[in-house]
């Protein structure tokens, strides 16, 4: 009963991931980062929901809650390496490509702000996510 739950919850939150995804697309950045909001309260694990929210905050220049949204999905990314779990191939080339994505967002947001230390940081990041996608 209680797996069930949990899945219902997950499939709840996928469902406002793929609303907030449409809100986002059309440029409603507020309601698509409500819909991603209400994915993270039903799944905190939901990377994507953490990864879009994130760009609709970058879009909206809120740079400290995007940057917030995409240090989370990185450390989400980190717990499931840590964790063993790899994903099969077409899987993980989604995996890496999102990773990618990720930290040239955190560098775009880290340059707006001048924080050129931190940006090199991060592009040092994508070839670590580079060179692990490699060892697969």
């Amino acid at each position: 009963m209680e797996n069930e739950m949990a899945s219902l919850e997950e499939q709840k939150a996928e469902i406002s991931v793929e609303l907030g995804i449409r809100y986002f697309k059309e440029d409603n950045f507020d309601l698509a980062i409500e819909m991603f909001t209400q994915a993270i309260q039903l799944n905190p694990n939901n990377d994507g929901a953490y990864f879009y929210r994130g760009v609709c905050y970058e879009e909206q220049k809120d740079y400290e809650l995007a940057l917030k949204d995409c240090e989370k999905v990185l450390e989400l990314y980190e717990e499931h390496e840590n964790d063993g779990y790899h994903r099969c191939d077409g899987e993980y080339q989604e995996y890496f490509e999102k990773c990618q994505e990720l930290c040239y967002l955190i560098c775009s947001i880290y340059i707006e702000k001048k924080k050129y230390d931190d940006a090199i940081y991060n592009i040092q990041k994508i070839s670590q996510f580079s060179n692990s996608r490699e060892k697969r």
